[in-house]
């Protein structure tokens, strides 16, 4: 058949009958079971996935059998395995541990957890062992960064190849990742820190300011064995601009000071506290008790007990001095640097307070220990005024220290205190 359209002849198009089944029968029954045993096929690997986790046993020899549980039936094998005390791995394990792992991984082979396990069955099987589980670590760390006991067995494979950066950057991302891990790593990172190597790899992760920044740091300084590198690292630090609570800045300076290492101290303090270093020839700071000692030793620390104390008046900006009767002891104190040198003490009280002579005495006394501990002067200061301070020996840094004088211990008093200047004239 043709049809005119516009004058012109065009051939037909015959078109299938709509109503015909697209299946002959035995088509459709061929269709039907297909989609019978994908359903089947389906409903079993949803059973093993899901009340194969609740009894692996089961899941073991399951049809169509799931990867990601005989996975977990392996961990669960390891598990029994740990020592419950020391939380060790043994380190033969049994064939089984490797037998489900590899069918695990034939499997799924992105099943994280069965590349692991298979490492630990390897790594106790003698260097080539090793070898194999160090290639199934990274090939599992590869598909995720977020197994923290992958990332921590390659760390502590770093580091016994002498390779602290990657390690590091393993703990790194663990602590990003696990909100557990922070109470194991953290005092693992404190005690690398003692390596020489350590502030160059250190201050590549803190310049970015990690979020385990701040307790990276208390745990540093709750170790306390690694005071050198630490000060190098936090000196850095402050001069790329990191921020940082100065509060670990004040731990670690004490800790400096009461470790007899002042030259560190007195640096750290230097950049923690931006305070320039002083050109009117001032040995002390906060001479006139303006700012909140905040860097002790080397700001004024303020001593308290039972029968007399000392506090600073922010307000009024002096040093308050109370005491009671025969009470004897030292109310304030820092750490000075102070070489050879004639230098001036200038004291200024206010007029409140105890009227007459003041029951105050200046002690300095050398701070190191290195056969320099023979420089020990004290000035006693009844009123305002002027007194000369030789420094004759080869000690640096001194404490000054603020004391009850002796010779008015049986009277109480209150004292305030406005300035209290230790300065060098050659300056």
């Amino acid at each position: 058949m043709s049809a005119r359209v516009d004058g012109e002849a065009r051939p037909s198009v015959d078109y299938p009958d709509r109503t015909a089944p697209l299946l002959s029968i035995g088509g459709a029954v061929v269709f039907s079971v297909i989609i019978v045993i994908l359903a089947a096929i389906s409903a079993m690997a949803a059973y093993a996935n899901s009340f194969g986790r609740l009894t692996p046993e089961v899941a073991r020899n399951l049809w169509p059998a799931n990867g990601f549980v005989l996975a977990e039936l392996a961990d669960m094998e390891m598990g029994r395995l740990i020592n419950p005390d020391t939380k060790a791995i043994p380190s033969e394990l049994p064939a089984d541990i490797r037998d489900l792992s590899e069918r695990a991984i034939r499997l799924e082979p992105m099943a994280v957890a069965a590349i692991r396990d298979l490492a630990y069955f390897y790594q106790g099987h003698g260097e080539s062992g090793l070898t194999r589980a160090r290639l199934l670590m990274r090939q599992a760390a590869a598909l995720t960064r977020r197994d923290s006991v992958v990332n921590l067995w390659l760390a502590d494979d770093y580091f016994r190849q002498n390779q602290s950066r990657p390690a590091l950057m393993l703990y790194d991302a663990t602590l990003r990742t696990s909100t557990f891990a922070a109470s194991l790593l953290l005092p693992r990172m404190a005690a690398a820190l003692r390596d020489p190597r350590a502030p160059t790899d250190f201050e590549m992760l803190l310049r970015e300011n990690p979020p385990w920044h701040d307790s990276f740091w208390a745990a540093v300084i709750q170790d306390g064995t690694a005071l050198r590198n630490a000060y190098v690292l936090r000196e850095r630090l402050h001069k790329l601009g990191t921020p940082m609570p100065s509060l670990h800045d004040a731990l670690l300076i004490q800790q400096l000071a009461a470790a007899h290492m002042f030259s560190e101290a007195f640096d750290l303090f230097a950049v923690a506290s931006g305070r320039s270093e002083k050109t009117d020839g001032e040995m002390l700071q906060n001479a006139d008790f303006r700012r909140v000692s905040q860097f002790e030793p080397i700001d004024w620390r303020l001593i308290s007990e039972g029968r007399y104390g000392a506090e600073l008046d922010q307000e009024r900006h002096v040093l308050a001095v109370s005491a009671l009767p025969r009470a004897v002891g030292t109310v304030a104190q820092q750490l000075a640097y102070l070489p050879q040198g004639e230098y001036t003490v200038d004291v200024r009280y206010s007029n409140q307070g105890k009227a007459g002579p003041k029951p105050l005495a200046l002690q300095a006394s050398c701070a190191e220990l290195n056969g320099a501990r023979t420089f020990e002067r004290t000035i006693l200061l009844p009123q305002s005024g002027e007194w000369r301070l030789r420094q004759d020996t080869f000690c640096r840094y001194v404490w000054i220290s603020l004391r009850l004088s002796p010779e008015e211990a049986g009277q109480g008093f209150d004292v305030e205190i406005e300035r209290l200047s230790i300065k060098s004239p050659a300056r």
